[in-house]
This record gives C-alpha cells, sequence and structure tokens, in this order.
C-alpha cells in the first residue's frame, strides 16, 4: 500500500519535470509545406515538434545550398534567401506535436527574387528550446528537393 503513494509520487515528480526540462531537438522535423518546382521564389517550411516536450523555441535559418553536380557530388553552393516567421515564432510556444511555418523567399545579392533551378537542397537551422533552469542551442540540417517544372504536353 505505501509503494502504492511512492509510486504515484514519483509520477506526479516526473509529470512536473517535464514541464521545465527543454526538448531534445533531434526529434524536430523541418519539411516543405508543399512540394517545391524550379519556377518558386518562395516556399514555406513546416517545423513540427516532435520531442514529447513543450518548446519555447527561437529557430532561425542560417542558410540554404544547392547541390552543384556540376562541380561534382558532395559539393554545394549557397542560395540568397530572406526569412520571414509565422506570427510569434520568433519566441514561440510550440506544444508537442505542434507545428507552425517558416516562410522563406529566396533571392539574389540584390534581394531580387530568384527561381530556383531543379536539385537537392538543404536547409541550415539554428535553434535554441528554453526550458526552466536550461536552455539548449544547436543546429540541424534537412534537405529538401526541387522538382523541374512540367512541360505542357503538345497535341
Amino acid at each position: 500500500m505505501f509503494g502504492n503513494y511512492i509510486q504515484r509520487f514519483i509520477a506526479l515528480i516526473l509529470f512536473v519535470v517535464s514541464f521545465f526540462v527543454a526538448g531534445d531537438m533531434t526529434k524536430a522535423n523541418l519539411y516543405p509545406e508543399k512540394e517545391i518546382t524550379e519556377s518558386s521564389t518562395r516556399a514555406e517550411f513546416v517545423f513540427e515538434n516532435k520531442t514529447g516536450y513543450r518548446l519555447d523555441i527561437k529557430v532561425k535559418v542560417d542558410s540554404i545550398e544547392r547541390e552543384a553536380i556540376e562541380f561534382g557530388k558532395g559539393q554545394w553552393v549557397p542560395v540568397g534567401f530572406r526569412q520571414t516567421y509565422s506570427e510569434g515564432i520568433e519566441n514561440y510556444r510550440l506544444y508537442p506535436t505542434e507545428k507552425t511555418t517558416l516562410h522563406i523567399e529566396f533571392v539574389n545579392s540584390k534581394g531580387e527574387e530568384i527561381m530556383l533551378a531543379a536539385g537537392t537542397y538543404r536547409i541550415n537551422v539554428s535553434y535554441m528550446t528554453t526550458g526552466y533552469s536550461q536552455n539548449q542551442t544547436g543546429s540541424a540540417t534537412f534537405t529538401f528537393n526541387v522538382v523541374a517544372d512540367e512541360l505542357p504536353s503538345v497535341s
């Protein structure tokens, strides 16, 4: 009988602690909201919390790169971009299984929109999660594909 109270007490303590521990961002996911085609000048990426904890997050896109096969497999070249946030993402509270969106515009060095070429890209993000007494920072790289536009069929 006394053991039952101890189990309940331990479960209660673990439950309370889970609200104050920063989540493990290796379990977060980032992916394009819809297929990105080579005529795209912007894209939305879904950031999904799969950590099992509430995340108080700050997510920043550090770079976007295109795999430049013309220079050899595994060679990456930078792609210009501008990041905008969903409402409140800079200081966003994201509960388990919740999602938010990062909006990206692809731009050249003059800030003008550019269209992407078909191929493989990678997006590098840095993040900070906030717990009651602990912050976690880190970065992650996610890959995505840009597909060629379909040519209209000629009858």
